[in-house]
């Protein structure tokens, strides 16, 4: 019984929606672009911004991995422990506890010890300024693949690591 209530309550307004005028081959069209816009937008749209935090790598991975090769150590502004290791061909992070690796972009210009300016990861491009001129502070930035900053921080570039 009920869902003849519902039929019967339903049925103007399908008659009414039956009833409308149709839309000249024009209208239609301006519809459709309006439509394909909205989609193509929502699709486009850059997905939210997630920002990272590199965690303090332990003191013992430092003197492993630096021990006996080209190596620099960025060691952010306040902080004592390196947040970044470059290494030949590669700079390794701790990101949300996880070991992350960025290979060097072997176009970018060489920095001391075998590192370089830019390094490519899965998701994420690091980049890292050794001090300029008469400034002893390093840069260290990486960037989202829409190429929005997620973390940023001054420090040291030390160069050998350890």
């Amino acid at each position: 019984m009920p869902l003849q209530k519902l039929c019967v309550a339903l049925l103007p307004i399908l008659a009414l929606a039956a009833c409308e005028k149709p839309m000249s081959p024009a209208q239609q069209k301006v519809a459709d672009d309006r439509a394909v816009a909205q989609v193509e937008a929502t699709n486009h749209a850059p997905a939210p911004l997630r920002p990272v935090m590199p965690q303090a790598l332990a003191p013992a991975f430092v003197a492993q991995h630096a021990a006996g090769g080209k190596s620099c150590a960025f060691v952010a502004k306040g902080e004592t422990a390196a947040i970044a290791l470059a290494l030949d061909g590669r700079i390794e992070l701790q990101i949300d506890g996880q070991p992350a690796v960025f290979s060097a972009d072997k176009g970018s210009a060489r920095l001391p010890s075998g590192a370089w300016s830019r390094y490519l990861g899965k998701a994420l491009v690091l980049a890292l300024d050794k001090p300029g001129a008469g400034s002893p502070i390093a840069r260290l930035v990486i960037n989202d693949r829409y190429n929005r900053p997620v973390f940023e921080a001054g420090g040291k570039l030390r160069c050998p690591a350890i």
